[in-house]
Order: structure tokens, then C-alpha cells, then sequence
């Protein structure tokens, strides 16, 4: 019963944006999930459970859960600008991939821009179309993925990574072979490998 309790009171962060948005009939699902949560909040009442208690559910959630209903809050509300301040960065390997799947969708159905801060380096490149890289408060390097890891040793020189496929680059450029520059991602490295079979 307990679990149910903290699923319904993540619920009801969606109820309160959807309350705020208007109600679209096409979040269904979401309309499913406030139904669920009135519901349940009834029973509350009913039992005389105290509002605090209520309040008190957001504390038993997991970084994670608390970051997906932080999420799933903020795109009901189909904003202009979604900022994302490390959204993933409580998820375990598998759940972080498949949010970041969830986050490229969303992004390629509805137009809004998403300005993310995070310290993944695969992260960005995969969620990003420009990325800016700050060093001391400064803007180092503005551009594409590819136009700022092509950028690998500026960006060592300041202390901070590239991509590993970047650093394998590199690493195959020093021994004499030919890779281009924009090479940033595994599957990039994989079909440019792939076409001398």
C-alpha cells in the first residue's frame, strides 16, 4: 500500500500541471494517472490521513523517481524552453538511456528548445544540436557537437574530456590513419570503419 501512496503523490505532480495547462484531452494517459490520484486522495480523506502526511510521500521517492515526475511535470506543460539542470543524473545506466530516448522523442514531436546543463560528455552530444563549453565562466567553444570536439586539444588544455570515441580518434590519426574530424559518436566511428570491409 505504501508504494502505491508514493506512485499516486508523483502522480500528482502531473495533475497540478495539466490543472495549470488546461486539460488537453490529448494527454490522456496523464488524465488517466489524475484520475488515479483524485481517487486516491479521496481515500486519504476518507481514512483522515493528514495533508502533511501526504507532503511527506515526495520524501520517500528515489532521486529517480523524483526526477522522472519532475520531468513528466514539466513537458505536460508543453513549454517554449525546457532547462535541464543534470536531469539524469540520479538514473541508473539503463533508465537514463531510455529517458534520454523519451527526451530526443518529445523533442522531435513538439517544438520547444532545451537548454541542458550536465557534466556527461555522451550525454550532450547525443541530446544536443549546438553545445556550448564554458571554461572559468567564459564561452570556450560555441557549435555543433562535431564543430566542438573536433576541438580536442583546446579542450584537453583546459582539464576537461572529449568523447571517447574523439580520444580514439586521435589516437588512430597519431599511428597514421586517416579519420575524419566530425567522427564524435561510436555509431559515426562504427559506419566510417565499416566501409573499408
Amino acid at each position: 500500500m505504501e508504494l502505491v501512496k508514493v506512485c499516486a503523490f508523483a502522480l500528482m505532480g502531473v495533475l497540478l500541471a495539466l490543472q495549470f495547462k488546461g486539460g488537453k484531452q490529448e494527454y490522456g494517459i496523464y488524465l488517466g494517472a489524475a484520475l488515479a490520484v483524485v481517487v486516491f486522495s479521496c481515500t486519504l480523506s476518507y481514512m483522515g490521513q493528514a495533508k502533511k502526511q501526504l507532503m511527506g510521500l515526495w520524501q520517500q521517492l528515489s532521486g529517480g523517481q523524483r526526477q522522472r515526475a519532475a520531468l513528466a511535470r514539466a513537458l505536460i506543460t508543453e513549454p517554449k524552453v525546457l532547462l535541464l539542470d543534470e536531469p539524469f543524473s540520479a538514473l541508473d545506466e539503463f533508465l537514463r538511456e531510455q529517458m534520454q530516448d523519451l527526451l530526443v522523442k518529445v523533442g522531435e514531436e513538439h517544438t520547444f528548445s532545451q537548454v541542458l546543463v550536465t557534466h556527461s560528455i555522451e550525454e550532450a552530444v547525443y541530446l544536443s544540436e549546438k553545445i556550448v563549453i564554458m571554461h572559468e565562466g567564459k564561452i570556450l567553444l560555441d557549435g555543433t557537437p562535431a564543430e566542438v570536439f573536433s576541438q580536442g586539444a583546446l579542450i584537453k588544455s583546459v582539464n576537461l574530456d572529449v568523447p571517447p570515441i574523439v580520444e580514439l580518434a586521435d589516437e588512430l590519426r597519431a599511428l597514421g590513419i586517416s579519420v575524419p574530424d566530425e567522427i564524435i559518436t561510436e555509431e559515426e566511428m562504427v559506419a566510417y570503419v565499416c566501409q573499408y570491409e
